[in-house]
């Protein structure tokens, strides 16, 4: 019997590169979906973090019948502003951080050169952290940088939720404000007379670095604490939202000056804003800037635009 011998034909090498091309093809069309579906899960993450934050503001309200205060300030030396809780602290029970409030015992200056008080100041509270912020890795972990005293650095736990203190400038004693928080404010629901779903009263600051020539943006923290009068101070817990147009509060740093205070985020196109019934927008940065500003205020009585 002769036997058949069947011949078997391999690849060629110009069908083998086709091949590589089309998968490299289909490799580079999948990437940017499972991205875009990342972030969207991020964002969705964010407007979450915002809707706890609201609840514990408005259980606070429930309780005391005013929000918590922005900070509440303690005396200083000349030049600095002094120690003091925030509005951060004060809702902690409201968002299952009850036993972290009851260590902290807030009441008095903040005793930041206790060690045992600055440990748990450097809890980090995943509901105050953005999963898009870009800095939340090994070598610039969730801590934020912050001066005590004018003088001495110290590190606390990072927040990426900012209260909003209104229009008006931001002095280093953080004086009264237009908006809803702001040193040792007691603003109720009653008081924001422009309607409570017409005034922001959180958002967003990432801790992008050098995102563009005017430094790098500093975030916030969740405990409060002092800022010295210099010229690249953290700021604390406030978004920055003054009248003057074009210097500071720019949504994203889209004005003529990104200012380190103002609110923003790295999320494409805008920022999250926690409005006072508790509902979640997200403001384009493009947003008109009256209707920006006016949604700062909580009783300058101006009908807003859209947004």
């Amino acid at each position: 019997m002769v036997g058949s011998v069947r011949s078997r034909r391999g690849f060629t090498l110009i069908e083998l590169l086709v091949v590589i091309a089309i998968i490299a093809v289909l490799i580079a069309l999948l990437l940017p979906a499972v991205q875009q579906a990342r972030e969207a899960a991020r964002r969705s993450q964010c407007k979450n973090n915002l809707k706890q934050i609201g609840l514990g503001l408005h259980n606070y309200h429930d309780t005391m019948q005013v929000f918590p205060p922005g900070m509440i300030n303690s005396p200083a030396a000349a030049g600095t502003t002094g120690t003091g809780w925030a509005w951060g602290t004060f809702i902690l029970p409201n968002i299952d951080q009850g036993p972290l409030y009851n260590n902290l015992a807030p009441s008095g200056p903040m005793a930041v050169t206790n060690a045992t008080t600055l440990g748990y100041l450097r809890t980090v509270i995943p509901v105050y952290l953005c999963p898009s912020n870009p800095n939340l890795n090994a070598s610039q972990n969730p801590y934020t940088t912050v001066i005590i005293n004018g003088s001495t650095a110290t590190a606390i736990g990072l927040s990426n939720y900012v209260a909003v203190a209104g229009t008006g400038a931001m002095d280093s004693n953080y004086s009264p404000n237009d908006g809803t928080f702001f040193n040792n404010s007691r603003i109720s629901l009653r008081d924001i007379t422009d309607g409570s779903s017409n005034t922001a009263i959180v958002m967003e600051r990432d801790t992008q670095l050098s995102k563009t020539g005017d430094g790098n943006h500093l975030g916030g923290n969740w405990a409060g604490v002092s800022a010295p009068i210099c010229t690249n101070c953290n700021y604390d817990f406030y978004a920055v939202m003054v009248s003057a147009r074009g210097t500071y509060g720019t949504l994203n740093g889209t004005g003529t000056r990104d200012d380190r205070r103002a609110p923003t985020s790295a999320h494409v196109g805008g920022v999250h804003m926690l409005l006072g019934d508790g509902s979640i927008r997200f403001v384009s940065e493009n947003v008109d800037a009256n209707t920006y500003y006016r949604l700062a205020s909580r009783a300058d009585g101006v009908p807003l635009g859209e947004f």
